[in-house]
């Protein structure tokens, strides 16, 4: 999202309370808003979409709490996915948890779920949405602490706190709960940049 009223650019990584921080600003009456979901910092810097005096912005997730939450809701929910997108996608609604991440193409269903905006050269981690040129950005959140960091952006984008509503949540149990050694260590794999430069351990954001 490109929000030009409160000069600020936020990067949309799927389950990581994105939805639910646009809810806060999206209006139908504003048409100077650039939506841009699930736009990576590099694509909108090739688009020359980033003003430089704007506050760039967004949140990470825990990798292996995420993937438990993007299982649920690209297999598991009633969300409306595009017609092409479910036909080529057709049976992975049966896979348990652990057969989805056994699957071979485990390790580009984060880029087949940004297909759809035809992102397709995306390596799905954390720090390739927000690299650009550089790691250029003034602010990233956790979505452990989504709204307590959120109050830290409305007050460096100027304006009171406001609390978020949540949006597009998925019932399940407790992310740990979902893995074995095996299941564990693919996750951690796929994530590895993103663990290490962040912090995340497995246990960590429940």
């Amino acid at each position: 999202m490109i929000n030009h009223k409160y000069k600020f650019i936020f990067i949309h990584i799927p389950k990581t309370g994105g939805t639910s921080i646009e809810q806060v600003f999206y209006s139908k009456s504003n048409k100077t808003d650039v939506p841009c979901k699930h736009y990576t910092l590099k694509m909108l810097e090739r688009g020359n979409l980033v003003p430089k005096d704007y506050f760039k912005f967004s949140f990470v997730r825990n990798p292996w709490d995420m993937t438990v939450s993007q299982y649920h809701f690209m297999w598991k929910s009633s969300y409306p996915w595009p017609i092409h997108w479910r036909k080529e996608h057709k049976g992975f609604a049966k896979l348990s948890f652990e057969e989805w991440v056994l699957h071979p193409s485990f390790q580009f269903s984060t880029i087949r779920s940004i297909d759809i905006i035809g992102n397709r050269h995306h390596d799905g981690t954390f720090l390739g949405w927000i690299m650009g040129n550089k790691l250029n950005i003034d602010f990233i959140g956790k979505f452990e602490n989504l709204q307590q960091d959120f109050d830290i952006i409305c007050d460096k984008i100027g304006i009171p706190p406001k609390k978020l509503p949540h949006e597009n949540k998925t019932k399940h149990k407790d992310y740990r709960e979902y893995y074995d050694e095996e299941t564990k260590q693919i996750v951690g794999e796929k994530y590895a940049k993103d663990i290490e430069y962040f912090g995340y351990k497995f246990g960590d954001g429940r």
